[in-house]
């Protein structure tokens, strides 16, 4: 069963057998996982493509007598560059969701079998809405972790080095400046993030709570006795009348 340890996170000794634990489940899609970076590798170089035709079309008329067939070479290779971009995208995605499925489908069938080891006594301590969130809510989270988080940040970091040596390539006084403006922008954004991260772990938490409670209400033993017990406000009522 997961752990949860609050806003402030896992100890760092946790954290780590966490990596090394998560980078275990990535152990056997490791084929379809290099492909999928090689995926966000074409797409970070296709990406350039638009700023290569605009900066190549704009010197190209900027000459008195600009030849025709070289404009329409550029224009041409830019749309194809974002035909090809968009089937590698496609690819990505497929893959990536391959990949998550298969990590989330694991991870659900050493839960129940880790839930049909537990004594009988586990269950009287434990309701049953509780475990269903478990099962489905928090393993949920798992498939945006591999496709957001694990290959977003492969991303992230692939286009920034292929957008670098570019400005780099075009010029790299201007690329100093925007460089050391980044600290300036970061500082804010890390800020945001952690917000981000507590909001979104409170969110989870809230979900676990209601998808258990529902489950346990409306369940047949849950019904029965809110039925025979329950009594809805008279605003309820009358509002349903």
């Amino acid at each position: 069963m997961a752990v949860d340890w609050g806003e402030d996170g896992p100890p760092p000794a946790v954290r780590r057998a966490m990596m090394w634990r998560v980078l275990a489940y990535f152990h056997p899609y490791r084929r379809p996982g290099l492909v999928v970076v090689a995926c966000i590798a074409v797409q970070a170089v296709l990406g350039l493509a638009p700023a290569v035709v605009f900066k190549t079309l704009i010197d190209t008329l900027a000459h008195p007598h600009p030849s025709f067939g070289r404009v329409a070479l550029l224009v041409a290779g830019g749309i194809g560059a974002a035909l090809l971009g968009g089937l590698v995208g496609v690819a990505q995605s497929y893959l990536s969701t391959l990949i998550s499925q298969g990590i989330v489908a694991t991870l659900r069938g050493q839960l129940f079998n880790a839930l049909l080891d537990q004594p009988v006594g586990f269950f009287t301590g434990h309701k049953a809405g509780d475990l269903l969130s478990r099962i489905n809510t928090d393993i949920d989270g798992v498939e945006d972790v591999v496709t957001d988080t694990v290959f977003g940040l492969v991303s992230n970091i692939l286009v920034t080095l292929a957008t670098l040596a570019l400005m780099f390539a075009f010029s790299w006084p201007l690329t100093l400046a925007v460089l050391v403006m980044i600290p300036l922008v970061g500082l804010p954004t890390r800020r945001a993030g952690r917000a981000t991260y507590t909001a979104r772990g409170r969110t989870q938490r809230q979900r676990g709570a209601m998808s258990a409670y529902l489950q346990e209400i409306l369940g047949i033993s849950g019904i029965v006795l809110v039925k025979a017990f329950g009594k809805a406000p008279p605003n309820a009522t009358a509002s349903a009348k």
